[in-house]
């Protein structure tokens, strides 16, 4: 059966399990699965280029935002400073033109604050995966790597079911798929 959408993935899940009552809970563990690649995986389909206007020292974010790759005012890439440094570059420079940023939380901070209306920020980062769900049926990772999908959730499943036996060897189908 070919697993290429979120419903023919939870079917494909329930038969792997040879389980008909866990229907309810693989929504679950996709889910699950979704949140570790999330957090582990970075690759060149989960890079985004966005540019915005800056007008002030702190900028939100995208909300598909992971991690940031790089980010240039003008072209010029910009130094990564903790705030603390940034705080310190923008003291001791005294300039308008933006020395460095740093992000913290769901923000951009930017040292100094833009003094041109108008600075063009442009900043690389890694998007958050696009979760599966009966809306979305399908992303760039379930179409490219089935496989990924199938063993990391049968992973996170039979870890549900204190299956210690299948876990290892789902897990040694995920490893070897990514």
């Amino acid at each position: 059966m070919p697993v290429s959408t979120y419903a023919e993935l939870q079917t494909s899940v329930g038969n792997w399990l040879n389980r008909a009552d866990m229907t309810s809970q693989i929504p679950d563990f996709i889910r699950l699965f979704e949140a570790r690649v999330n957090r582990i995986l970075r690759v060149p389909e989960m890079e985004v280029v966005a540019s915005f206007t800056a007008t002030q020292e702190s900028t939100t974010l995208p909300s598909d935002f992971l991690s940031l790759r790089e980010v240039r005012v003008a072209g010029k890439l910009l130094p990564s400073m903790n705030p603390q440094q940034l705080r310190e570059a923008a003291r001791i420079s005294g300039g308008t033109t933006i020395k460095g940023y740093s992000v913290v939380g769901t923000a951009l901070l930017l040292a100094p604050a833009p003094s041109e209306v108008g600075s063009v920020i442009k900043i690389t980062y890694y998007q958050r995966l696009p979760a599966l769900s009966v809306s979305n049926t399908t992303n760039w990772l379930l179409t490219a790597h089935p496989d990924l999908y199938l063993f990391g959730t049968l992973t996170v499943a039979s870890a549900y079911l204190k299956d210690d036996e299948r876990t290892g060897i789902w897990k040694n189908a995920w490893d070897e798929a990514l």
